[in-house]
């Protein structure tokens, strides 16, 4: 049994973003620890359209407003995340903002005894071409005045208001930075690469890059990051920060290329690289939580593309 499964006996585990992506993993993990190990605790999820998951106590509820809730919530995991592609970055950043404000009032309020912030790995900013991992330590600087810098400003702003509030909270909180992600519950048509690929060959259409594919990313599958984030939340000392993800990178060509081998269609195209380009890169080093928490890489790549492929043909 996992170190931290009997902690969760008798609690009630608030999750925000219930619809999302982060949201359905960990009420599905939750769900799946709770039949396995027999142990009995109260799952619930809040989301503007909720979605129904048996097992689950689903609220309907805008994050950004307060949240009025009469029972007793013992752990907190705030995963509210705005859609980055249809919003501008005024939106963003007031969902972002507003979101963790109103979910850290509640928190006090209800005497709640974890919190954990799902963050990003976008805080640290880009990447350099001569770091291999980011680790917890780093910082890097980001376009201060472009739009597409709203995410990375609404995350880091939300670190900065949470772990301001632990100074004063009785709540133990703990942040996961989060990096990229696979897995049977990932969007397939939203600007996931790794979804989109999915999709292509599940459509039969090749697999078209619209980029050379030379950006180097990392994946880890959503069992591993459901597990790695319960076990955050219950076993991190307060204001602990860990990186959430894959230290296993390559390029996106690569990525490609390998869902189309496992799929049976070999038909990748890529735009040509147009002489020499920086190549953006975004993978985490995992070292602090592998020695904090002895937590690993259960599920490899090739394992999650074909439960991923196997999914999406079940639901075409």
């Amino acid at each position: 049994m996992f170190k931290f499964i009997s902690e969760l006996k008798g609690k009630s585990i608030l999750i925000t973003g219930g619809s999302g992506f982060f949201g359905k993993v960990l009420c599905y993990y939750l769900i799946e620890i709770k039949k396995k190990y027999q142990i009995d605790f109260e799952i619930i999820a809040l989301a503007r359209t909720p979605y129904k998951i048996d097992g689950v106590k689903f609220l309907s509820h805008d994050v950004t407003q307060p949240l009025i809730l009469d029972e007793k919530i013992h752990y907190i995991i705030h995963a509210a995340n705005p859609a980055t592609e249809n919003l501008d970055a005024q939106e963003m950043l007031s969902i972002m903002i507003n979101g963790t404000q109103s979910m850290l009032r509640f928190a006090d309020k209800n005497g709640c005894e974890k919190f954990l912030l799902v963050s990003s790995g976008a805080v640290y900013g880009e990447q350099p071409a001569n770091c291999e991992n980011i680790s917890e330590e780093d910082h890097f600087g980001y376009p201060l005045y472009d739009s597409g810098s709203a995410y990375t400003s609404g995350k880091r702003i939300s670190e900065i208001m949470a772990l301001e509030w632990s100074h004063h909270s009785k709540a133990n909180l703990s942040i996961a930075r989060c990096f990229a992600f696979s897995g049977e519950h990932l969007p397939l048509d939203r600007h996931f690469a790794i979804g989109n690929f999915i999709k292509d060959v599940v459509d039969k259409r090749k697999i078209e890059l619209k980029s050379d594919g030379s950006a180097i990313r990392s994946y880890m599958d959503e069992e591993d990051l459901a597990h790695w984030l319960v076990t955050i939340l219950i076993q991190s000392e307060t204001r602990g920060i860990y990186n959430v993800g894959s230290d296993q990178s390559l390029s996106i060509l690569d990525l490609a290329n390998r869902v189309a081998k496992l799929s049976g269609c070999e038909n990748v195209t890529s735009l040509q690289s147009q002489g020499a380009t920086r190549r953006n890169k975004y993978v985490p080093s995992i070292e602090k939580a592998k020695h904090d928490f002895q937590l690993g890489l259960s599920v490899s790549l090739d394992q999650s593309i074909q439960k991923m492929l196997e999914k999406a043909k079940e639901i075409k």
